[in-house]
């Protein structure tokens, strides 16, 4: 995981990684702010399927969706559109 983030450029040591992968009831646990949460499906997509050539390089401050991060867990796990809607309906049915 950290190397998802070292491929963005960005600092995350293990320590604070390990707060924000606790559960809510764990001492020490830290929501993961938006930010990092992007920086890091970023770096997941660049692990998965590597460096795009398409990225512009402007670091311009987007707002992150769920619709964003589905996008973005669908690109880095090489999903299909209807497959995303499976599991969607899934997770639906299962709760």
């Amino acid at each position: 995981m950290l190397r998802a983030y070292e491929l963005e450029a960005y600092e995350m040591d293990a320590e604070h990684l390990d707060s924000l992968l606790k559960r809510r009831q764990q001492n020490g646990f830290m929501l993961c702010s938006y930010e990092e949460l992007g920086v890091f499906l970023d770096g997941l997509v660049i692990l998965k399927r590597g460096s795009s050539p398409k990225k512009s390089n402007n670091d311009e401050a987007v707002e992150l969706t769920n619709n964003l991060i589905l996008k973005k867990l669908r690109i880095a796990m090489e999903l299909k559109e209807a497959e995303i809607e499976i599991q969607r309906l899934l997770l639906l049915y299962h709760y």
